[in-house]
């Protein structure tokens, strides 16, 4: 009569319980979150860049000594009438007074670095840009061209550091490092001929730190 019929099943009533998260489980949290937000290497902001450039004449005296400076301004780009833009303007001068100037519109330095024949100024934009001067009198000469294209990156770069060395030939060996804010990085040759030696990534390392930072409720790395 009142019972359940024959052949209709019955489903029993069950309850949840919220089971507590594992350790494995906050760890798959991080790592998501790790995955979404990638960190960042934080790029210099300064307004004035500056690196000595090196002279191949050790009777060179101190008030001899050639600079190069990167200035980051907010100005109407030369030759423009338009709007005022973020520019840096790379200058050359000996005791203070300017041999050479260039200016890059519409970015702002980052990094500059120099050797005996290239200055490299690396920008927010991620690009970097090669300079190189006199073959017989170096930088003495007091002027500089841009040696090559652009070399485009992507992101703000970092760190830039150039490497002069000679061969048992007597060949000059000409070397770029380049660290941008994600972490990738790229060694270039750039005498006697242009070539990316290898390239790579600092993240991997950055991101274990970060992981075990938020595991042991440490410190952040920047982002």
């Amino acid at each position: 009569g009142d019972g359940v019929p024959t052949g209709t099943p019955t489903t029993p009533q069950t309850t949840h319980r919220e089971v507590p998260h594992s350790a494995q489980t906050q760890a798959t949290h991080l790592l998501a979150s790790l995955q979404a937000t990638t960190p960042q290497i934080p790029h210099s902001t300064d307004r004035i860049h500056s690196t000595e450039l090196p002279i191949d004449d050790s009777e060179a005296s101190e008030t001899s000594k050639f600079v190069a400076d990167c200035t980051n301004t907010i100005q109407i780009p030369h030759g423009s009438k338009g709007s005022a833009v973020s520019c840096t303007m790379l200058s050359i001068s000996r005791s203070g007074q300017k041999l050479f100037k260039d200016q890059m519109p519409g970015t702002s330095c980052s990094a500059i670095a120099a050797c005996l024949s290239q200055i490299a100024v690396g920008t927010i934009d991620g690009t970097v840009q090669l300079y190189g001067t006199s073959p017989t009198i170096g930088w003495k000469s007091g002027v500089a061209f841009r040696s090559h294209p652009p070399f485009v990156f992507g992101r703000p770069i970092v760190s830039v550091k150039l490497h002069d060395s000679r061969s048992p030939e007597g060949v000059r060996l000409t070397q770029l490092l380049v660290v941008a804010a994600d972490g990738s990085f790229g060694v270039y040759t750039l005498e006697p001929a242009l070539k990316l030696s290898y390239k790579g990534t600092i993240m991997p390392p950055m991101s274990h730190m970060l992981l075990a930072s938020d595991l042991a409720g440490g410190v952040h790395l920047p982002k």
